[in-house]
């Protein structure tokens, strides 16, 4: 006897894997939570990833993780990266995506739907081509903090250097995008990064200070530390010496 006989079926959490509310069969409904857990993964990974210059686009993700991960995996990183983009400012239209994936067509067309009436456009206007930041003068007071000088810029968000007003300290602050706040789904993604980066803890890792949200955007805290990346490093000076490369990836090892 099936355990299951006589139960209602299980509902997926459509905040979390925004396909399960676009794809017309019950093919989620089929996942085990591994399979779940790991399409959530791939997906959180893609995002924080995205932007990179050797950042894999959604075909070769998929490629790399098959056949070990269901189908939906596609419309999960489609769905993803749509978010991304108008994160960004970009133009784009359904049709490029459903030419990429022919078997996602009427989910991707759904999905395009959705997030247009989400967002207040229709798609084709100029409404998804705006400036983003074009109010963004600095300096500027958002909440207890002063935006000093924009440090970097994601698919999710935008990261400042800032003064804690109080504390007058430097930190650094991840502003969620206008476009991605509209999207229940990337706004949850952005809070669960926010929970996992605050439980770390390591010399190697800068540390969450605080997240939050204020006047409806929401924040994340972190420590700022002074300095240029790895790879503007790299441009900067050139390949490094295998002494000094092996001991940044064993400083890196430690804190994974």
């Amino acid at each position: 006897m099936n355990p299951l006989d006589g139960q209602l079926p299980r509902q997926i959490d459509s905040s979390r894997f925004c396909g399960a509310s676009l794809v017309k069969d019950t093919i989620y409904d089929s996942l085990s939570d591994d399979q779940l857990t790991k399409v959530d993964k791939i997906c959180t990974d893609f995002e924080l990833a995205y932007g990179e210059d050797h950042a894999d686009s959604i075909e070769a993700v998929v490629a790399r993780h098959s056949p070990d991960v269901p189908p939906v995996l596609e419309i999960e990183l489609v769905a993803a990266e749509v978010q991304l983009r108008l994160g960004q400012g970009e133009s784009f239209t359904a049709e490029s995506y459903v030419e990429r994936f022919p078997r996602w067509g009427h989910e991707i067309r759904c999905l395009f739907a959705e997030t247009g009436e989400t967002l207040g456009f229709a798609w084709g206007d100029t409404h998804q081509e705006r400036d983003l930041d074009s109010d963004m003068k600095l300096p500027r007071e958002f909440g207890q903090y002063r935006l000093i000088e924009q440090i970097g810029q994601g698919g999710m968000g935008t990261v400042f250097r800032a003064e804690h007003l109080r504390l007058q300290k430097d930190v650094a602050l991840k502003l969620l995008t206008p476009a991605i706040m509209s999207n229940e789904v990337a706004v949850e993604r952005f809070q669960r990064e926010m929970c996992a980066i605050g439980k770390l803890d390591h010399p190697n890792i800068v540390r969450a200070l605080d997240a939050g949200e204020i006047d409806g955007v929401h924040y994340l805290t972190m420590e700022y530390v002074d300095g240029i990346d790895l790879r503007k490093l790299v441009l900067a000076t050139g390949p490094m010496r295998y002494q000094d490369a092996c001991e940044l990836i064993c400083q890196a090892a430690k804190a994974l």
